[in-house]
């Protein structure tokens, strides 16, 4: 679903005049499809983002932001666009594949070089394969992907051309390309240590190659903190954009590379129109609106109370457009099924406690009185629109009786009449009580978590809203000392993966942050990502959102509207319901060459 509200390409045509051979007296007009601007402001963008990457390590962190402002830094061989879901070419191609999915013939671009011009070879992708598959290294969310893959085979032939051979079917073999960027050996291993040890070495989990001193040494300087903050060191990637300032906690600008390579290729994949791309860092959402109402920013996103006010302030929509998109979001309560700590209870370690939390939250009326209609109310992780999305999944209806029920039969009993249950824990009597930390951003926000914490007491279980910021929330889900977290998913288009978020393997090392373990749902999630047959795939992965419905690993709230004001001097600025979301880098202004318009600013 995607509206355009005010001032949309339709509307300005029959708003503004405009003549291409005569003086435009207005700010914005339309020739040929394409907004003109007249305005005083430049063809760089400044847009908006929540929080601050904590490292921008190309291969050793993975956050919406960090992914958003790589993108335009680093490639990939092959590359999901953002516009359709489909697999581009970007530093190169699929030439051919077999038809059992396991063998994959690519080949580079033969204009590929790195910014000094040396040329991008099959050389560069074996190396960042390895640094990948290396278990050594922190690259642990995009190593879950590598499970399938048995080898990569240069073309003795063509130093840009190699076969990728898989070791059996999975079902996102042919976006292998489209995992991890390229990187430039010479920046991460000048000393060519990886060349000593063979992929299938990194592969097979080898002993006597993962306690190498000389690799182990490699790895702890791979992982350094500077290769996620140095901009010198970031700005070796081969994208069309480079690093230009990055002002903690203020700001990241980028501007347009000089010399970069796809300069003169057609495709938005390339495309850099803006000279400066800036990423400036603000949460708080009154000052966003603030700031958007003096033209500071050309792109930020919008809250429910600043969606509801500027669509109706005339004086806003005379510079900007709102977008409104249902992307591959959800938003989500991560419950803590392990201990990270001495002195923490696993409240959730029982499916029955779980799936009590769920019967005990009325969601439905929490979504119709807090939010707007467009919330829409999910009950699997996949989202709504994707293809493998369970259809016949039925929402947990809201029933504190049978909350209460739940809760008993788990051991959790209000025996002192305090109104709080508790149960014995090895030899001491612990109250259900628990932390639930969120990022406050919004009004709303706040009222959706009292109207929790009232709703789970009438059940007997104590809910302590907890504000923090959004490093301490981060930093609670990967070190797993949280109890429950309000937070929130993105998910690509390609067939859905269950493993990362919720197989056992991928606690502390993806994100399966609540340490959610189930023998029955491991063993469906890896059979389905090897079945070739999309039928019997089909089943296995409605079998797992069955499961996950009654078990509750995670505690799913609904799937709320993208929101973003984009200025209107834009030509190309459309909001996409997969990730970045926008494309920055095609944001472009048409000058007009007749202006004549005072522009108060």
């Amino acid at each position: 679903m995607k509206r355009n509200y005010a001032f949309g390409i339709f509307l300005l045509c029959t708003l503004f005049l405009a003549c291409k051979n005569s003086v435009q007296e207005t700010v914005y007009s339309v020739e040929n499809g394409a907004v003109v601007y007249c305005g005083e402001k430049d063809g760089n963008v400044i847009t908006q983002i929540d929080s601050e990457p904590p490292s921008l390590h190309p291969t050793n962190s993975r956050t919406n932001y960090r992914d958003m402002i790589l993108g335009l830094t680093f490639e990939r061989v092959t590359t999901i666009d953002t516009k359709t879901g489909k697999i581009l070419p970007q530093l190169g191609r699929v030439v051919s594949q077999s038809e059992d999915g396991l063998t994959y013939e690519y080949e580079l671009d033969s204009l590929a070089t790195w910014p000094d011009g040396t040329p991008i070879t099959f050389k560069d992708v074996l190396f960042s394969t390895k640094a990948v598959a290396c278990k050594l290294t922190e690259a642990n969310n995009q190593r879950l992907y590598f499970d399938h893959l048995e080898d990569l085979i240069p073309n003795p032939d063509n130093p840009r051309a190699y076969t990728v051979k898989m070791k059996t079917f999975y079902q996102n073999n042919p976006a292998f390309g489209a995992i991890f960027y390229i990187l430039d050996q010479r920046v991460y291993d000048p000393d060519q240590v990886v060349d000593q040890f063979t992929l299938k070495d990194f592969l097979t989990e080898g002993k006597s190659v993962l306690e190498n001193p000389v690799l182990v040494a490699w790895a702890n300087e791979y992982n350094d903190a500077r290769f996620g903050k140095d901009l010198e060191l970031l700005n070796t990637g081969s994208g069309p954009y480079m690093f230009d300032a990055w002002e903690a906690g203020q700001r990241i600008v980028l501007k347009k590379r000089a010399a970069y390579w796809a300069e003169n290729k057609e495709g938005h994949i390339y495309a850099n129109e803006p000279e400066q791309i800036s990423y400036r860092i603000l949460r708080d959402r009154n000052t966003i609106e603030a700031e958007l109402k003096r033209e500071n920013f050309d792109v930020a996103s919008l809250n429910t109370e600043s969606f509801q006010r500027l669509r109706g302030d005339s004086a806003f929509l005379a510079n900007y457009r709102i977008e409104e998109i249902y992307r591959s979001t959800m938003a989500y309560m991560a419950i803590n099924q392990r201990a990270a700590r001495q002195d923490q209870v696993p409240f959730f370690k029982e499916a029955k406690v779980r799936l009590a939390l769920a019967y005990a939250t009325p969601m439905d009326e929490i979504i119709a009185q807090v939010f707007d209609t467009l919330v829409r109310r999910i009950h699997s992780p996949v989202p709504m629109h994707h293809p493998d999305y369970n259809q016949a999944l039925e929402a947990i209806p809201y029933d504190p009786v049978q909350a209460r029920q739940l809760l008993e039969e788990a051991g959790w009993k209000d025996e002192d009449g305090d109104g709080i249950r508790e149960k014995m824990v090895g030899s001491k009597k612990v109250p259900m009580q628990f932390k639930l930390s969120y990022a406050a951003n919004s009004e709303r926000l706040t009222n959706m978590i009292q109207r929790i914490q009232l709703a789970l007491a009438e059940v007997g279980i104590e809910c302590v809203p907890t504000v923090v910021d959004f490093t301490t929330l981060r930093n609670s889900l990967l070190e797993h000392t949280f109890d429950a977290v309000l937070t929130g998913l993105s998910s690509p288009p390609t067939p859905f993966d269950f493993k990362e978020i919720f197989h056992s393997e991928s606690w502390g090392v993806a994100s399966n942050y609540g340490g959610y373990s189930s023998f029955k749902v491991d063993s469906l999630i890896d059979k389905a990502r090897s079945e070739p047959n999309a039928e019997k795939r089909t089943d296995l992965v409605n079998l797992i959102q069955e499961i996950l419905l009654e078990e509750q690993p995670m505690l799913l709230f609904y799937n709320p509207p993208y929101r973003i004001a984009v200025h209107k001097r834009f030509n190309g600025a459309t909001a996409f319901p997969i990730p970045p979301y926008t494309l920055l880098n095609e944001f472009k202004v048409v000058r007009g060459e007749n202006c004549q318009v005072a522009v108060a600013q």
